[in-house]
Protein backbone atom coordinates (compact mmCIF):
# COMPACT_ATOMS: atom_id res chain seq x y z
CA UNK A 1 0.00 0.00 0.00
CA UNK A 2 2.66 2.52 0.83
CA UNK A 3 4.41 1.98 -2.19
CA UNK A 4 1.65 2.41 -4.38
CA UNK A 5 1.17 5.99 -2.47
CA UNK A 6 4.95 6.41 -3.29
CA UNK A 7 4.12 6.16 -6.94
CA UNK A 8 1.16 7.68 -6.81
CA UNK A 9 2.93 10.78 -5.62
CA UNK A 10 5.81 10.55 -7.66
CA UNK A 11 3.67 10.02 -10.95
CA UNK A 12 1.90 13.16 -9.51
CA UNK A 13 2.81 16.12 -12.44
CA UNK A 14 1.44 19.40 -10.96
CA UNK A 15 3.32 18.33 -7.42
CA UNK A 16 6.77 18.29 -9.39
CA UNK A 17 5.96 21.34 -11.06
CA UNK A 18 5.06 23.38 -8.31
CA UNK A 19 8.05 22.09 -5.91
CA UNK A 20 10.20 22.90 -9.21
CA UNK A 21 9.15 26.56 -9.98
CA UNK A 22 9.33 26.80 -5.80
CA UNK A 23 12.85 26.07 -6.43
CA UNK A 24 13.21 27.44 -9.39
CA UNK A 25 12.12 30.86 -7.08
CA UNK A 26 13.53 30.46 -4.20
CA UNK A 27 17.08 30.14 -6.65
CA UNK A 28 16.46 32.85 -8.25
CA UNK A 29 15.70 34.99 -5.26
CA UNK A 30 19.09 33.33 -3.73
CA UNK A 31 21.14 34.62 -6.41
CA UNK A 32 19.44 38.13 -6.76
CA UNK A 33 20.57 38.43 -2.89
CA UNK A 34 23.49 36.65 -2.81
CA UNK A 35 24.26 39.65 -5.43
CA UNK A 36 22.73 42.38 -3.62
CA UNK A 37 24.72 41.54 -0.51
CA UNK A 38 28.01 41.42 -2.43
CA UNK A 39 27.59 44.35 -3.84
CA UNK A 40 26.34 46.16 -0.49
CA UNK A 41 29.56 44.47 1.52
CA UNK A 42 32.09 45.78 -1.95
CA UNK A 43 30.45 49.30 -1.19
CA UNK A 44 30.85 49.70 2.02
CA UNK A 45 34.49 47.94 2.33
CA UNK A 46 34.79 50.72 -0.60
CA UNK A 47 33.25 53.48 1.56
CA UNK A 48 35.61 52.47 4.75
CA UNK A 49 38.81 52.38 2.53
CA UNK A 50 37.83 55.74 1.09
CA UNK A 51 37.02 56.95 4.28
CA UNK A 52 40.61 55.92 5.58
CA UNK A 53 42.45 57.83 2.26
CA UNK A 54 40.30 60.63 2.70
CA UNK A 55 41.21 61.06 6.13
CA UNK A 56 44.99 60.44 5.86
CA UNK A 57 44.86 63.15 2.94
CA UNK A 58 43.00 65.63 5.52
CA UNK A 59 45.51 64.82 8.52
CA UNK A 60 48.20 65.35 5.60
CA UNK A 61 47.37 68.98 5.20
CA UNK A 62 46.09 69.61 8.03
CA UNK A 63 49.75 68.51 9.62
CA UNK A 64 52.12 70.34 6.27
CA UNK A 65 49.97 73.18 7.16
CA UNK A 66 50.92 73.35 10.71
CA UNK A 67 54.42 72.27 10.25
CA UNK A 68 54.84 74.93 7.53
CA UNK A 69 53.47 77.68 10.10
CA UNK A 70 55.62 76.09 12.62
CA UNK A 71 58.85 76.71 10.26
CA UNK A 72 58.03 80.02 8.93
CA UNK A 73 57.40 81.22 12.66
CA UNK A 74 60.79 79.84 13.64
CA UNK A 75 62.13 81.44 10.48
CA UNK A 76 60.70 84.79 11.51
CA UNK A 77 61.87 84.72 14.71
CA UNK A 78 65.65 83.94 13.93
CA UNK A 79 66.26 85.38 10.13
CA UNK A 80 68.45 88.63 11.08
CA UNK A 81 71.38 88.73 13.21
CA UNK A 82 69.86 91.22 15.21
CA UNK A 83 67.02 88.76 16.30
CA UNK A 84 69.53 86.52 17.26
CA UNK A 85 71.28 88.31 19.57
CA UNK A 86 67.44 89.81 21.24
CA UNK A 87 67.13 86.11 21.24
CA UNK A 88 70.21 85.04 23.04
CA UNK A 89 69.67 88.66 25.63
CA UNK A 90 66.65 86.93 26.15
CA UNK A 91 67.81 83.69 27.28
CA UNK A 92 70.63 85.10 29.69
CA UNK A 93 69.27 88.50 30.95
CA UNK A 94 66.85 88.91 33.32
CA UNK A 95 63.48 89.64 32.14
CA UNK A 96 64.13 93.65 33.44
CA UNK A 97 67.55 93.47 31.86
CA UNK A 98 65.72 92.05 28.78
CA UNK A 99 63.28 94.50 28.40
CA UNK A 100 65.90 97.14 29.00
CA UNK A 101 68.27 96.08 26.03
CA UNK A 102 64.89 95.95 23.59
CA UNK A 103 64.08 99.25 24.95
CA UNK A 104 67.88 100.18 23.56
CA UNK A 105 67.89 98.13 20.39
CA UNK A 106 64.94 98.23 18.10
CA UNK A 107 64.99 96.14 15.07
CA UNK A 108 64.36 97.94 11.75
CA UNK A 109 62.95 101.04 13.91
CA UNK A 110 60.59 99.14 15.71
CA UNK A 111 60.27 97.99 19.30
CA UNK A 112 61.00 94.16 19.26
CA UNK A 113 60.19 92.56 22.39
CA UNK A 114 60.25 88.17 22.15
CA UNK A 115 57.04 87.79 24.49
CA UNK A 116 54.79 89.99 22.47
CA UNK A 117 56.12 88.21 19.00
CA UNK A 118 55.22 84.84 20.80
CA UNK A 119 51.77 86.20 21.93
CA UNK A 120 50.97 87.69 18.24
CA UNK A 121 51.56 84.08 16.73
CA UNK A 122 49.38 83.00 19.71
CA UNK A 123 46.51 85.74 18.69
CA UNK A 124 46.49 84.71 15.06
CA UNK A 125 46.26 80.97 15.55
CA UNK A 126 43.73 79.62 17.87
CA UNK A 127 44.64 76.19 17.54
CA UNK A 128 48.22 76.92 18.84
CA UNK A 129 47.79 76.22 22.59
CA UNK A 130 51.42 77.06 23.51
CA UNK A 131 54.62 77.73 22.03
CA UNK A 132 57.52 76.33 23.47
CA UNK A 133 61.63 77.18 23.07
CA UNK A 134 64.19 75.33 24.24
CA UNK A 135 68.25 76.59 23.83
CA UNK A 136 70.73 74.75 22.07
CA UNK A 137 72.41 73.16 25.00
CA UNK A 138 70.25 73.97 27.32
CA UNK A 139 67.69 72.23 29.58
CA UNK A 140 65.50 75.24 30.50
CA UNK A 141 61.96 75.35 28.11
CA UNK A 142 60.13 78.79 28.09
CA UNK A 143 56.57 77.99 27.78
CA UNK A 144 54.68 80.41 26.10
CA UNK A 145 50.08 80.95 26.08
CA UNK A 146 47.46 82.92 26.59
CA UNK A 147 47.87 83.13 30.17
CA UNK A 148 51.90 84.47 29.98
CA UNK A 149 54.81 82.68 29.90
CA UNK A 150 56.84 80.60 32.54
CA UNK A 151 60.50 78.54 32.65
CA UNK A 152 60.66 74.93 32.95
CA UNK A 153 63.67 72.74 33.85
CA UNK A 154 63.61 68.98 32.34
CA UNK A 155 65.55 67.19 30.05
CA UNK A 156 63.01 66.68 27.83
CA UNK A 157 60.39 69.08 26.73
CA UNK A 158 57.21 69.09 28.41
CA UNK A 159 54.29 66.66 27.55
CA UNK A 160 50.63 68.56 26.76
CA UNK A 161 47.67 66.31 27.36
CA UNK A 162 45.21 66.56 24.13
CA UNK A 163 47.91 68.55 22.01
CA UNK A 164 49.93 67.56 18.75
CA UNK A 165 53.46 68.74 19.31
CA UNK A 166 55.35 70.42 16.24
CA UNK A 167 59.02 71.48 16.12
CA UNK A 168 61.36 73.28 13.89
CA UNK A 169 64.72 74.91 14.86
CA UNK A 170 65.78 78.82 15.49
CA UNK A 171 69.15 78.48 13.37
CA UNK A 172 71.69 81.43 13.17
CA UNK A 173 71.66 82.01 9.36
CA UNK A 174 75.27 83.13 8.95
CA UNK A 175 76.52 79.79 9.97
CA UNK A 176 73.48 77.25 10.06
CA UNK A 177 74.33 76.50 13.71
CA UNK A 178 71.10 75.72 15.70
CA UNK A 179 70.35 78.23 18.19
CA UNK A 180 67.55 76.68 20.13
CA UNK A 181 64.50 74.48 19.37
CA UNK A 182 61.27 75.68 18.39
CA UNK A 183 57.50 74.19 19.34
CA UNK A 184 54.02 75.04 18.51
CA UNK A 185 51.94 73.17 20.52
CA UNK A 186 48.11 72.60 18.30
CA UNK A 187 45.10 71.76 20.26
CA UNK A 188 43.78 68.43 18.83
CA UNK A 189 39.98 69.72 18.83
CA UNK A 190 40.45 71.17 15.20
CA UNK A 191 41.82 68.17 14.35
CA UNK A 192 39.53 65.70 15.67
CA UNK A 193 36.22 67.39 14.47
CA UNK A 194 37.54 67.45 11.13
CA UNK A 195 38.50 63.89 11.17
CA UNK A 196 34.99 62.48 12.83
CA UNK A 197 32.82 64.00 9.71
CA UNK A 198 35.03 61.63 7.67
CA UNK A 199 35.53 58.18 9.39
CA UNK A 200 32.75 58.69 12.80
CA UNK A 201 30.67 55.89 11.37
CA UNK A 202 33.43 53.28 10.07
CA UNK A 203 35.34 52.92 13.40
CA UNK A 204 38.46 54.35 12.38
CA UNK A 205 42.04 54.29 14.12
CA UNK A 206 44.27 57.54 13.05
CA UNK A 207 48.26 57.42 14.23
CA UNK A 208 50.39 60.22 13.34
CA UNK A 209 53.91 59.05 14.24
CA UNK A 210 57.70 60.34 13.65
CA UNK A 211 59.96 59.00 11.00
CA UNK A 212 61.55 57.04 13.84
CA UNK A 213 58.63 55.51 15.12
CA UNK A 214 57.59 58.45 17.85
CA UNK A 215 53.91 57.68 18.48
CA UNK A 216 52.46 61.90 18.09
CA UNK A 217 49.05 61.83 17.92
CA UNK A 218 46.42 59.22 18.37
CA UNK A 219 42.94 59.32 16.91
CA UNK A 220 39.96 57.16 17.60
CA UNK A 221 36.32 57.71 16.26
CA UNK A 222 33.29 56.93 18.05
CA UNK A 223 32.56 53.29 18.89
CA UNK A 224 36.04 52.34 19.31
CA UNK A 225 36.48 51.23 22.60
CA UNK A 226 39.79 52.08 24.89
CA UNK A 227 40.68 48.29 24.84
CA UNK A 228 41.22 48.15 20.83
CA UNK A 229 42.95 51.71 21.48
CA UNK A 230 45.44 49.97 23.65
CA UNK A 231 45.94 46.80 21.58
CA UNK A 232 46.45 48.87 18.40
CA UNK A 233 49.30 51.34 20.54
CA UNK A 234 50.51 48.49 21.64
CA UNK A 235 50.69 46.60 18.42
CA UNK A 236 51.67 49.71 16.02
CA UNK A 237 54.71 50.27 17.93
CA UNK A 238 56.15 46.55 18.39
CA UNK A 239 56.09 46.82 14.50
CA UNK A 240 57.65 50.23 13.88
CA UNK A 241 60.32 49.72 17.21
CA UNK A 242 63.41 49.04 15.00
CA UNK A 243 62.17 48.17 11.31
CA UNK A 244 60.94 49.89 8.12
CA UNK A 245 57.23 50.79 7.48
CA UNK A 246 57.37 48.38 5.08
CA UNK A 247 56.90 45.58 8.25
CA UNK A 248 52.92 47.90 8.56
CA UNK A 249 52.32 44.78 6.16
CA UNK A 250 52.23 42.91 9.47
CA UNK A 251 48.92 44.68 10.65
CA UNK A 252 47.08 42.59 7.51
CA UNK A 253 45.65 39.96 9.35
CA UNK A 254 43.66 42.17 12.08
CA UNK A 255 43.40 45.69 10.21
CA UNK A 256 42.67 47.02 7.07
CA UNK A 257 44.94 49.71 6.73
CA UNK A 258 46.41 52.93 4.58
CA UNK A 259 49.84 54.66 5.39
CA UNK A 260 51.74 58.25 3.68
CA UNK A 261 54.73 59.43 4.63
CA UNK A 262 54.28 63.05 4.89
CA UNK A 263 57.43 65.73 4.17
CA UNK A 264 56.90 68.82 4.50
CA UNK A 265 60.53 69.79 3.16
CA UNK A 266 61.62 66.95 0.86
CA UNK A 267 63.98 64.38 2.37
CA UNK A 268 63.23 62.47 5.14
CA UNK A 269 59.54 61.75 6.04
CA UNK A 270 58.39 64.57 8.85
CA UNK A 271 55.46 62.18 9.76
CA UNK A 272 54.13 59.02 9.10
CA UNK A 273 50.01 58.80 8.84
CA UNK A 274 48.89 55.43 9.30
CA UNK A 275 44.92 54.63 9.35
CA UNK A 276 43.43 51.35 10.10
CA UNK A 277 40.38 49.79 10.73
CA UNK A 278 40.00 46.41 12.77
CA UNK A 279 38.73 43.90 10.35
CA UNK A 280 36.49 41.75 12.48
CA UNK A 281 34.61 44.82 13.31
CA UNK A 282 34.36 45.98 9.65
CA UNK A 283 32.99 42.24 9.06
CA UNK A 284 30.16 42.62 11.72
CA UNK A 285 28.98 46.13 10.67
CA UNK A 286 29.29 44.52 6.82
CA UNK A 287 27.28 41.99 8.26
CA UNK A 288 24.69 44.39 9.92
CA UNK A 289 24.50 46.07 6.89
CA UNK A 290 23.10 43.26 5.01
CA UNK A 291 21.02 41.68 7.43
CA UNK A 292 18.04 43.66 6.16
CA UNK A 293 18.62 42.02 2.83
CA UNK A 294 18.85 38.45 4.39
CA UNK A 295 15.54 39.00 6.77
CA UNK A 296 13.81 40.30 3.09
CA UNK A 297 15.09 37.01 1.35
CA UNK A 298 14.07 34.94 4.53
CA UNK A 299 10.49 36.34 4.64
CA UNK A 300 10.07 36.44 0.60
CA UNK A 301 10.81 33.18 0.03
CA UNK A 302 8.81 32.32 3.22
CA UNK A 303 5.96 34.13 1.78
CA UNK A 304 6.37 33.10 -2.23
CA UNK A 305 6.18 29.14 -0.41
CA UNK A 306 3.50 29.84 1.47
CA UNK A 307 1.34 31.66 -1.27
CA UNK A 308 2.09 28.52 -3.65
CA UNK A 309 1.21 25.91 -1.11
CA UNK A 310 -1.79 27.89 -0.78
CA UNK A 311 -2.54 28.47 -4.38
CA UNK A 312 -1.88 24.90 -5.71
CA UNK A 313 -3.11 22.90 -2.80
CA UNK A 314 -6.77 23.39 -3.57
CA UNK A 315 -5.96 22.50 -7.45
CA UNK A 316 -3.73 19.56 -6.56
CA UNK A 317 -6.62 18.29 -4.40
CA UNK A 318 -9.19 18.67 -7.21
CA UNK A 319 -7.03 16.59 -9.54
CA UNK A 320 -6.32 14.35 -7.08
CA UNK A 321 -9.76 13.55 -6.85
CA UNK A 322 -9.46 13.41 -10.48
CA UNK A 323 -6.78 10.91 -10.70
CA UNK A 324 -8.33 8.81 -7.61
CA UNK A 325 -11.82 8.40 -9.62
CA UNK A 326 -9.63 7.43 -13.57
CA UNK A 327 -7.72 4.89 -11.19
CA UNK A 328 -10.82 3.35 -9.67
CA UNK A 329 -12.40 3.44 -13.37
CA UNK A 330 -8.96 1.85 -14.59
CA UNK A 331 -9.27 -0.86 -12.21
CA UNK A 332 -13.03 -1.67 -14.06
CA UNK A 333 -14.99 -0.02 -11.07
CA UNK A 334 -17.14 1.65 -14.50
CA UNK A 335 -19.76 2.95 -12.04
CA UNK A 336 -16.93 5.32 -10.56
CA UNK A 337 -17.44 9.25 -11.56
CA UNK A 338 -14.89 11.69 -11.52
CA UNK A 339 -15.59 14.73 -8.77
CA UNK A 340 -16.85 17.55 -10.94
CA UNK A 341 -15.05 20.84 -9.53
CA UNK A 342 -17.44 23.76 -8.77
CA UNK A 343 -15.59 26.49 -10.05
CA UNK A 344 -15.42 26.75 -14.08
CA UNK A 345 -11.95 25.78 -15.16
CA UNK A 346 -9.97 23.45 -17.30
CA UNK A 347 -10.70 20.53 -14.87
CA UNK A 348 -14.32 20.98 -14.79
CA UNK A 349 -14.31 20.56 -18.32
CA UNK A 350 -12.21 17.75 -18.16
CA UNK A 351 -14.22 16.25 -15.36
CA UNK A 352 -17.56 16.76 -17.55
CA UNK A 353 -15.84 15.70 -20.82
CA UNK A 354 -14.90 12.25 -18.91
CA UNK A 355 -18.20 11.28 -17.01
CA UNK A 356 -19.38 12.06 -20.30
CA UNK A 357 -17.93 9.60 -22.13
CA UNK A 358 -18.24 7.47 -19.20
CA UNK A 359 -22.55 7.78 -18.88
CA UNK A 360 -21.89 6.55 -22.69
CA UNK A 361 -19.63 3.51 -22.37
CA UNK A 362 -21.92 2.52 -19.63
CA UNK A 363 -24.97 2.82 -21.39
CA UNK A 364 -23.99 0.74 -24.29
CA UNK A 365 -22.01 -1.89 -21.64
CA UNK A 366 -25.67 -2.17 -20.62
CA UNK A 367 -27.37 -2.72 -23.65
CA UNK A 368 -24.71 -5.12 -24.89
CA UNK A 369 -24.84 -6.72 -21.67
CA UNK A 370 -28.83 -7.20 -22.27
CA UNK A 371 -28.27 -8.96 -25.82
CA UNK A 372 -25.36 -11.15 -25.18
CA UNK A 373 -24.90 -11.44 -22.28
CA UNK A 374 -22.49 -14.52 -22.92
CA UNK A 375 -20.42 -12.67 -24.79
CA UNK A 376 -19.78 -9.55 -22.84
CA UNK A 377 -15.49 -9.20 -23.71
CA UNK A 378 -16.39 -9.74 -26.81
CA UNK A 379 -19.40 -7.01 -27.36
CA UNK A 380 -17.39 -4.45 -24.69
CA UNK A 381 -14.18 -3.96 -27.05
CA UNK A 382 -16.90 -3.99 -30.29
CA UNK A 383 -19.04 -1.05 -28.27
CA UNK A 384 -15.37 1.08 -27.43
CA UNK A 385 -15.33 0.71 -31.11
CA UNK A 386 -18.47 2.14 -32.04
CA UNK A 387 -17.95 5.09 -30.14
CA UNK A 388 -19.04 8.35 -31.93
CA UNK A 389 -15.57 10.02 -32.26
CA UNK A 390 -17.05 13.28 -32.70
CA UNK A 391 -17.64 13.24 -28.80
CA UNK A 392 -14.05 12.97 -28.19
CA UNK A 393 -13.42 15.71 -30.87
CA UNK A 394 -15.95 18.18 -29.19
CA UNK A 395 -14.72 17.68 -25.62
CA UNK A 396 -10.93 18.43 -27.04
CA UNK A 397 -12.20 21.30 -29.21
CA UNK A 398 -14.23 22.55 -25.36
CA UNK A 399 -10.59 22.11 -23.93
CA UNK A 400 -9.06 23.84 -26.15
CA UNK A 401 -11.35 27.14 -26.67
CA UNK A 402 -11.10 26.99 -22.33
CA UNK A 403 -7.59 27.23 -22.87
CA UNK A 404 -7.19 29.93 -25.24
CA UNK A 405 -9.88 32.00 -22.90
CA UNK A 406 -6.86 31.15 -20.02
CA UNK A 407 -4.03 32.35 -22.79
CA UNK A 408 -2.67 29.23 -22.46
CA UNK A 409 -1.93 29.76 -26.22
CA UNK A 410 0.70 26.87 -26.74
CA UNK A 411 -1.45 24.41 -25.13
CA UNK A 412 -4.45 24.82 -27.49
CA UNK A 413 -2.07 24.71 -30.21
CA UNK A 414 -1.50 21.07 -28.89
CA UNK A 415 -4.59 20.35 -28.57
CA UNK A 416 -5.60 21.11 -32.37
CA UNK A 417 -2.94 19.40 -33.50
CA UNK A 418 -3.51 16.29 -31.49
CA UNK A 419 -7.28 16.41 -32.69
CA UNK A 420 -6.21 16.87 -36.56
CA UNK A 421 -4.12 13.82 -35.80
CA UNK A 422 -7.10 11.60 -34.22
CA UNK A 423 -9.32 13.13 -36.89
CA UNK A 424 -7.15 11.74 -39.48
CA UNK A 425 -6.17 8.06 -37.85
CA UNK A 426 -9.60 7.90 -37.23
CA UNK A 427 -11.73 9.12 -40.37
CA UNK A 428 -12.90 5.85 -42.88
CA UNK A 429 -13.65 7.57 -45.31
CA UNK A 430 -11.08 6.93 -47.68
CA UNK A 431 -8.23 4.92 -48.03
CA UNK A 432 -5.93 7.79 -49.70
CA UNK A 433 -5.53 11.19 -50.11
CA UNK A 434 -3.78 13.65 -51.82
CA UNK A 435 0.26 14.50 -50.79
CA UNK A 436 -1.03 18.02 -49.39
CA UNK A 437 -2.96 16.14 -46.79
CA UNK A 438 -0.34 13.66 -45.85
CA UNK A 439 2.11 16.68 -45.54
CA UNK A 440 -0.29 18.86 -42.82
CA UNK A 441 -0.77 15.32 -41.07
CA UNK A 442 3.37 14.56 -41.12
CA UNK A 443 3.97 18.11 -40.09
CA UNK A 444 1.57 18.54 -37.28
CA UNK A 445 3.26 14.90 -35.72
CA UNK A 446 7.10 16.47 -35.94
CA UNK A 447 4.81 20.05 -34.69
CA UNK A 448 3.95 17.82 -31.60
CA UNK A 449 7.18 16.48 -31.35
CA UNK A 450 8.66 20.29 -31.43
CA UNK A 451 6.80 21.33 -28.61
CA UNK A 452 8.01 19.32 -26.51
CA UNK A 453 11.63 19.64 -27.70
CA UNK A 454 11.86 23.31 -29.14
CA UNK A 455 15.59 23.55 -28.76
CA UNK A 456 16.51 20.02 -29.62
CA UNK A 457 14.21 19.76 -33.07
CA UNK A 458 14.53 21.63 -35.99
CA UNK A 459 12.23 20.61 -39.02
CA UNK A 460 11.78 21.87 -42.79
CA UNK A 461 8.89 20.80 -45.36
CA UNK A 462 9.54 21.66 -49.14
CA UNK A 463 7.20 20.09 -51.08
CA UNK A 464 7.21 21.47 -55.11
CA UNK A 465 3.34 22.58 -55.63
CA UNK A 466 2.53 20.90 -58.78
CA UNK A 467 2.90 17.66 -57.01
CA UNK A 468 0.56 18.45 -53.88
CA UNK A 469 -2.94 17.64 -55.38
CA UNK A 470 -1.51 14.10 -56.26
CA UNK A 471 -3.15 11.27 -54.32
CA UNK A 472 -1.28 8.54 -52.16
CA UNK A 473 -2.15 5.91 -49.93
CA UNK A 474 -3.14 6.84 -46.49
CA UNK A 475 -0.02 7.00 -44.06
CA UNK A 476 2.60 6.94 -46.62
CA UNK A 477 4.95 9.06 -44.93
CA UNK A 478 3.97 9.34 -41.36
CA UNK A 479 5.21 5.87 -40.99
CA UNK A 480 8.55 7.17 -42.25
CA UNK A 481 8.86 9.84 -40.45
CA UNK A 482 8.20 8.08 -37.43
CA UNK A 483 11.11 6.24 -37.61
CA UNK A 484 13.41 8.48 -37.09
CA UNK A 485 11.27 9.48 -34.02
CA UNK A 486 11.98 5.72 -32.68
CA UNK A 487 15.27 4.92 -33.93
CA UNK A 488 17.10 7.57 -34.68
CA UNK A 489 16.59 11.20 -32.75
CA UNK A 490 18.46 11.67 -29.92
CA UNK A 491 17.11 14.22 -27.56
CA UNK A 492 20.29 14.85 -25.42
CA UNK A 493 21.64 16.67 -28.64
CA UNK A 494 20.53 20.48 -29.45
CA UNK A 495 20.73 20.22 -33.82
CA UNK A 496 18.43 17.27 -34.29
CA UNK A 497 17.10 17.65 -37.68
CA UNK A 498 14.80 16.52 -40.11
CA UNK A 499 13.85 17.58 -43.52
CA UNK A 500 10.81 15.83 -45.92
CA UNK A 501 11.49 17.55 -49.25
CA UNK A 502 9.49 16.74 -53.07
CA UNK A 503 9.55 17.10 -56.59
CA UNK A 504 8.60 15.86 -60.14
CA UNK A 505 11.24 14.04 -61.94
CA UNK A 506 9.93 13.94 -65.15
CA UNK A 507 6.44 13.64 -66.59
CA UNK A 508 5.88 10.35 -64.66
CA UNK A 509 8.40 10.32 -61.90
CA UNK A 510 7.78 11.89 -58.45
CA UNK A 511 10.51 11.71 -55.91
CA UNK A 512 9.69 12.37 -52.37
CA UNK A 513 12.87 12.28 -49.44
CA UNK A 514 12.70 11.92 -45.62
CA UNK A 515 16.56 13.22 -44.86
CA UNK A 516 17.31 12.89 -40.95
CA UNK A 517 21.08 13.43 -39.41
CA UNK A 518 19.99 10.95 -36.50
CA UNK A 519 22.30 7.60 -36.21
CA UNK A 520 22.94 5.89 -39.19
CA UNK A 521 22.32 2.66 -39.89
CA UNK A 522 25.12 -0.40 -39.73
CA UNK A 523 26.55 -1.42 -42.46
CA UNK A 524 25.33 -5.10 -42.16
CA UNK A 525 22.18 -4.19 -40.99
CA UNK A 526 21.89 -1.55 -43.89
CA UNK A 527 22.55 -4.06 -46.74
CA UNK A 528 20.04 -6.42 -44.91
CA UNK A 529 17.62 -4.11 -45.11
CA UNK A 530 17.97 -3.16 -48.51
CA UNK A 531 17.83 -6.83 -49.59
CA UNK A 532 14.65 -7.05 -47.73
CA UNK A 533 12.92 -3.81 -49.57
CA UNK A 534 14.04 -5.03 -52.92
CA UNK A 535 13.03 -8.81 -52.80
CA UNK A 536 9.59 -8.93 -54.78
CA UNK A 537 8.34 -11.78 -52.76
CA UNK A 538 8.29 -10.54 -49.00
CA UNK A 539 6.54 -13.94 -48.00
CA UNK A 540 9.86 -15.90 -49.08
CA UNK A 541 11.32 -17.48 -45.89
CA UNK A 542 14.94 -16.73 -46.68
CA UNK A 543 13.97 -13.26 -46.63
CA UNK A 544 11.68 -13.21 -43.79
CA UNK A 545 14.60 -14.71 -41.98
CA UNK A 546 16.29 -11.23 -42.43
CA UNK A 547 14.04 -9.08 -42.22
CA UNK A 548 14.31 -7.39 -38.74
CA UNK A 549 10.69 -7.05 -36.86
CA UNK A 550 11.28 -3.42 -36.03
CA UNK A 551 10.98 -2.50 -39.82
CA UNK A 552 7.78 -3.92 -40.65
CA UNK A 553 6.69 -0.14 -41.41
CA UNK A 554 9.29 0.32 -44.21
CA UNK A 555 8.09 -2.88 -45.80
CA UNK A 556 4.45 -1.85 -45.29
CA UNK A 557 4.75 1.30 -46.85
CA UNK A 558 7.01 -0.18 -50.05
CA UNK A 559 4.23 -2.50 -50.80
CA UNK A 560 1.34 0.01 -50.40
CA UNK A 561 3.03 2.48 -52.81
CA UNK A 562 3.45 -0.74 -55.48
CA UNK A 563 -0.35 -1.92 -55.28
CA UNK A 564 -1.34 2.02 -55.97
CA UNK A 565 1.21 2.67 -58.42
CA UNK A 566 2.08 0.29 -59.85
CA UNK A 567 5.30 -2.33 -59.30
CA UNK A 568 7.88 0.27 -60.81
CA UNK A 569 7.67 2.42 -57.28
CA UNK A 570 9.77 1.43 -55.18
CA UNK A 571 11.40 2.45 -51.47
CA UNK A 572 15.08 3.21 -51.24
CA UNK A 573 17.12 3.79 -48.06
CA UNK A 574 20.61 4.61 -47.39
CA UNK A 575 22.54 6.58 -44.73
CA UNK A 576 23.90 10.31 -45.84
CA UNK A 577 26.38 12.62 -45.66
CA UNK A 578 25.04 13.98 -42.45
CA UNK A 579 25.08 11.59 -40.52
CA UNK A 580 21.77 10.04 -40.35
CA UNK A 581 19.74 8.09 -42.64
CA UNK A 582 17.71 9.23 -45.89
CA UNK A 583 14.41 7.54 -47.23
CA UNK A 584 13.16 7.64 -50.68
CA UNK A 585 9.69 7.19 -52.37
CA UNK A 586 10.65 6.74 -56.24
CA UNK A 587 6.77 7.20 -57.48
CA UNK A 588 5.58 6.07 -61.42
CA UNK A 589 2.50 8.11 -61.72
CA UNK A 590 2.04 7.48 -65.60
Amino acid sequence: MFEKLRAQRRTNNLARLVRLYAVILIIALTIAASILVLIQMRNYNSDVSQAREASINRASDILYTRQHDTDTSAARLSDSAEKLRNLNHFFSDSPSAYLEYTFDHDINGSFYYLPNQLGSILRNNDDIKEIIINPAGDNRYYVFNSAGGHVITSKKAPDVQGAFTVTSNLIDPTNLRTVATYYQIYDNTTLNDRLAQLTGKYQEQLFVTSYNGQQLYHYASAGVTAAEQRRARRRLARILKGSSFDALEQLNDQFAFHYDLLSVNGGNADFVIIALNNRRKQLENNLRRVSWIILGWALITTLLFIMLRLTFSRYQEQLGRIMKAMRAIGNEELASRVPVPKNDGELRTLADGINGMLDQIQQYVQEIYQVQIDQQEANMRALQAQINPHFLYNTLEYIRMSALSAGEIELADVIYNFATLMRHSISTGTTNATLAEETQFVEKYIYLYQLRFPKQLAYQIRLDEDILPMRVPKFTLQPLVENYFVHGVDFSRDDNAIRLQGHRQDEETVIIEIINNGDPIPPARLAELQTWLAATDPTDPTVLTQEPVKSIGLRNVADRIKNFYGTKSHLEINNNEYGGVTIRLILITG
